[in-house]
Parts: C-alpha cells; structure tokens; sequence
C-alpha cells in the first residue's frame, strides 16, 4: 500500500499550480514597476527615487529620470533597467511571450 501512496504522488502534475504561482508573483513584479516609474516621473528633482526596473535607491538628477543612470563601458553607454523595463512592458517587446505562461 506504500508504493501504491508513492505512485499516486508522484503522478500528479503540479505544473499548472507552479505556473500559476509564477504568474501571480510575475504580474505583482510588473504591478510594483509600473507604480514605481510613475511615481518616479511626479517626484521633485533631487529627490531619492527607487530605480523603477530593480528599485535601487537613487537621487533624481532631472526631471525625467525614473531609472538607474546609464553604465559607460568604454565609449558606450549601457541603458540596462531603462531597456529592460521596457522589454517587459512592451506588449510586443522582447519577453511577450512570457505573458502566455
């Protein structure tokens, strides 16, 4: 009877509970972001804002400043949570098709 136990366990599918689960915690992510880049845009400049793509603590330096500034390697600057914030926002953008999950 214990290996009748065991086999019953081990042949129900959790995937869609596990899908679920990370769906609901993604769209609270996203909810949180979206709240923080417009939050971020009615703050006064030199306030500390949070970094509306990974919520770092930053000082507004303009009035249209809503993300982590940009990183410079060498003669290039990097725009990384200003791109991927709007990676993910966008409904065409690069992870739409996590939106299906």
């Amino acid at each position: 009877m214990g290996e009748m136990a065991e086999h019953l366990d081990d042949s129900y599918d959790y995937s869609h509970e596990i899908r679920e689960d990370e769906r609901n915690r993604r769209e609270d992510d996203w909810r949180r972001m979206n709240i923080r880049f417009h939050e971020n845009g009615r703050a006064e400049t030199g306030a500390t804002i949070e970094c509306a793509h990974c919520a770092r603590k930053i000082v507004k330096k303009t009035y249209q400043q809503r993300f982590c500034p940009p990183v410079v390697k060498g003669k290039k600057k990097s725009y990384r949570c200003k791109d991927r914030y709007h990676n993910i926002m966008n409904p065409r953008g690069k992870f739409a098709h996590l939106a299906d999950l």
